[in-house]
């Protein structure tokens, strides 16, 4: 076995939470956030929800990053500076796919970050409690 090296963490700061009336980019600009501690849960009502957070960069790794996050969602959106960085399956209810249940890594393309603040979103939608 190769031995490797625990990977470097980056805090998230000024976490943000919101309720959406859609997944739809617009519900999403349109949001009216409030701030929350980390780590935060929601449970456990049906619905749209948002989490925004910003971490800062001194560099682009070349490699990107890779979120490891329990979303605590049937769904999930991960936007990196505005750009999709992953999610799979339906986002639109009563017709939802349950892709975000499963704990998985997300890669967050170098092509999305840039050195300096950098904003992730997650957008989650749940159908049932």
């Amino acid at each position: 076995f190769a031995v490797m090296e625990r990977p470097e963490l980056i805090m998230a700061r000024d976490a943000e939470v919101a309720e959406l009336p859609s997944p739809e980019p617009e519900a999403l600009a349109a949001a009216r956030f409030t701030s929350v501690e980390l780590p935060y849960e929601s449970c456990c009502a049906p619905g749209y929800r948002a989490m925004r957070v910003r971490f800062d960069l001194a560099a682009v790794p070349a490699r990107g990053l890779a979120l490891v996050a329990d979303f605590n969602a049937d769904n999930v959106r991960v936007l990196v500076n505005g750009g999709i960085a992953g999610g799979l399956g339906r986002m639109t209810l009563p017709d939802i796919s349950y892709y975000g249940n499963p704990k998985r890594v997300t890669h967050l393309p170098a092509g999305l970050l840039k050195p300096g603040e950098n904003e992730l979103v997650l957008v989650t939608v749940r159908d049932a409690s």
